[in-house]
């Protein structure tokens, strides 16, 4: 599967199934949904993805439970996105999205730091938000918390008239991705800020009870994730830099590392060892 010979793969995996003792369920399920989706039988996948999570299919006389693999959690999700796509009707494909939202948010449930699902989340509530026209007021000047909170907070204020929370929706996208751009500092941590906008807005994508205020929190929502996704995501460039000083100053480990090591031999105490 990883070098792209998706058919030979379809055929080991029926290979396994039929082994005498067969290979487990769960993997093959698992691969199964892998192939599948890369070779764009989408429906598929999802229903490969929901056996392994289906509460009733759980192997429990090895004792594991895998409605909290998380991995498999947000294929699922993912796989619910690129379902999304190939829908013919925007209406079916909210329905997918929404599903996809569900799943990411469960993967949140038991880690909330987890880099795919915050990922997944800004992409779906994106995507569910295009169906509304914001035009926004930039702020003036870096949003702070109470900016960024007063803005929030008109936005769900039920008693505040439509158009004026709508509008408030609007300029706390542009307040949301202009505070992202802030520099961090270490006394001003964004993320307990962004996780309070989330936990505040998320009711009003929740309700339904109207269609173009849901559409705007999903927007809202969907630039809130995309700043706390890059508060999670690691630094490459300090990633990149690190293991290479590493590799410099540690030549053996490095080389040792490497996916094939080839070791140099040379001298006569090699060849005897041959």
């Amino acid at each position: 599967m990883e070098e792209g010979r998706l058919t030979e793969a379809v055929d080991a995996l029926t290979k396994a199934q039929q082994a005498q003792p067969p290979a487990p369920w769960w993997t093959v399920a698992w691969f199964t949904g892998l192939v599948n989706a890369q070779n764009g039988h989408v429906d598929e996948a999802i229903a490969d993805f929901e056996r392994i999570l289906d509460a009733h299919n759980q192997p429990r006389e090895r004792k594991f439970d895998f409605r909290r693999d998380y991995v498999v959690i947000n294929e699922l999700g993912a796989t619910l996105f690129k379902r999304s796509q190939q829908a013919d009707s925007a209406a079916e494909r909210d329905t997918y999205l929404r599903r996809a939202v569900q799943q990411f948010e469960r993967t949140l449930k038991i880690d909330p730091e987890d880099l795919d699902a915050h990922y997944g989340l800004a992409q779906c509530f994106i995507r569910l938000g295009e169906g509304i026209q914001l035009e926004g007021s930039k702020p003036s000047g870096n949003p702070d918390e109470t900016a960024l909170m007063a803005l929030a907070g008109t936005f769900v204020d039920g008693n505040v008239q439509h158009d004026k929370r709508v509008q408030a929706g609007a300029d706390l996208c542009l307040a949301v991705a202009e505070f992202g751009r802030q520099s961090l500092t270490a006394d001003q941590p964004k993320l307990p800020i962004l996780l309070a906008l989330i936990r505040q807005c998320q009711p009003i994508y929740e309700s339904n009870a109207d269609d173009q205020l849901s559409a705007a929190a999903a927007k809202v929502l969907g630039n809130l994730y995309r700043q706390t996704h890059a508060v999670f995501k690691p630094d490459d460039n300090a990633k990149d830099r690190a293991v290479r000083i590493y590799r410099e100053n540690h030549r053996a480990a490095a080389e040792a590392s490497q996916a094939v090591v080839i070791y140099p031999s040379s001298g006569p105490r090699t060849q005897e060892a041959k």
